[in-house]
């Protein structure tokens, strides 16, 4: 069976793809099916009689997928360890102990959570949904065809990122493999050059598991990427420093768990609301200074000024031949479609009373993940980027507030995202607003090449 279209035999970096097969999520998770559909087929995974098949499970799954979580959880999975905060910000951390963050943090989430996410219809108020993966095995002994006689033996959850150099990233949140990871991670590269992912991406807890994941699968290793978080408790302590919001004095736990009801916000609806907000404060803080600036949402108008920021950023950080998305890509993804797969922060410097004279100086690009095994939904920051001349005027503060009051009122349980070791006054500025280090989380990669190399032909 001819799973991989021909582009793979070719070592070159492919052209991107616009079609309407591509579009998310309806048409995505009709390819995914149909790969799953197909490869149940091959001889590969049917060598036992037909006592494995590979399935994406639906809500009536949940407690099953739910109960398989946290066995393995307690077996195979350590808990993440952070970096000692200051003193200060100790103290900071033990006043919010009421907030219960870590055991929500470290933990899975609750059957009725996790039905919410394996339901179709949670894109239709998300614009986002986590894809699972199941590989199970049916009892030999049993001549009956339920699907009580079927147990999951293998596991994989994950769901789109976002590089702003490459374009769409399979994140591999989660990877219970077991004697599996070979056709589990040949269906996953599959998945991914299907629906034009350039990267596989996958963290590890533990520099040993790194490693025998990179020799397994011909991965690299990236040590030089810094992962920085804050929780519930330092997000709600951000909002308070910065008063960014007084309905944040107290925590709510309403906004844990948010339900996918008809009546809640939609994610974008959240974001701009929140932005309305920040502009009342940048005004502010700007009187007096002779630069006005403020934050918009992008829009599809705005792809190549994405485009020109993340060159920018690129020659920043000594990569600017590493670029090769373009603008059509961007609106493709993002930038105004209905369920976009990343949302983009811009910041306008105000020349005059027109619009039309604004110039875009900035940008904070994000997209929401998921992860089973680690408290469920999250903000990972991509990009933030302020122009040289308009750094120091709070932009980048103000970017980090909307992003954690956005992530509280989405119902994430964390904020991420990564910076590179050698970029001291990164880490220093994400210091100043109660940033931690994981210091354990080690990100591994697949490229494009070794992606292809990888999908069932």
């Amino acid at each position: 069976t001819q799973l991989a279209p021909e582009r793979h035999k070719k070592r070159i970096m492919p052209t991107f793809q616009t079609s309407s097969r591509l579009r998310w999520p309806s048409s995505t998770h009709a390819v995914i099916d149909d790969i799953l559909n197909r490869i149940n087929l091959l001889d590969a995974c049917c060598d036992n009689d037909g006592l494995i098949r590979i399935r994406r499970p639906v809500t009536t799954d949940a407690k099953l997928v739910h109960g398989f979580l946290q066995s393995s959880r307690s077996s195979r999975v350590p808990k993440m360890v952070t970096a000692p905060l200051p003193q200060q910000q100790q103290q900071q951390q033990q006043q919010q102990a009421s907030h219960d963050e870590c055991p929500m943090v470290h933990a899975i989430l609750p059957v009725d959570s996790l039905a919410q996410y394996l339901s179709s219809t949670c894109v239709e108020y998300d614009g986002f949904q986590p894809v699972f993966i199941v590989v199970e095995e049916r009892n030999a002994s049993s001549s009956s065809s339920s699907d009580d006689d079927w147990i999951i033996r293998s596991l994989a959850q994950w769901s789109f990122g976002y590089s702003t150099w490459k374009g769409r990233v399979m994140n591999l949140n989660v990877f219970i493999s077991g004697k599996y990871e070979s056709i589990l991670m040949k269906l996953l590269a599959t998945i991914a050059t299907e629906l034009d992912c350039k990267r596989l991406v996958h963290q590890k807890l533990n520099k040993p598991s790194a490693d025998s994941f990179c020799k397994l699968h011909n991965a690299e290793e990236l040590p030089e990427w810094l992962q920085l978080q804050l929780g519930i408790c330092h997000m709600t302590a951000l909002l308070n420093k910065t008063k960014f919001r007084q309905e944040w004095s107290t925590f709510h736990e309403n906004y844990l768990f948010p339900p996918h009801t008809s009546d809640r916000p939609c994610t974008t609806d959240i974001i701009v609301q929140t932005l309305e907000v920040a502009n009342e404060i940048l005004i502010k803080k700007s009187e007096g200074s002779g630069k006005k600036i403020k934050l918009r949402l992008a829009s599809e108008r705005d792809a190549n000024h994405i485009l020109n920021l993340v060159k920018g950023l690129a020659v920043f950080e000594k990569a600017a031949d590493e670029v090769i998305v373009n603008s059509e890509i961007y609106k493709r993804d993002g930038c105004g479609v209905r369920h976009p797969i990343f949302h983009c922060i811009l910041v306008e410097s105000l020349n005059d009373e027109s619009n039309s004279s604004n110039v875009v100086v900035g940008m904070g690009l994000f997209y929401f993940g998921y992860d089973a095994l680690n408290g469920g939904r999250f903000l990972f920051l991509e990009d933030l980027f302020i122009e040289q001349e308009y750094r120091g005027l709070g932009c980048g503060t103000c970017i980090m507030t909307c992003l954690a009051d956005i992530s509280l009122k989405t119902g994430c349980s964390r904020f991420v995202w990564q910076v590179l070791d050698w970029n001291t006054p990164a880490i220093e500025f994400y210091k100043t607003i109660g940033a931690t280090v994981c210091n354990n989380v080690l990100t591994v990669r697949l490229n494009y090449d070794r992606i292809c190399d990888t999908a069932i032909k």
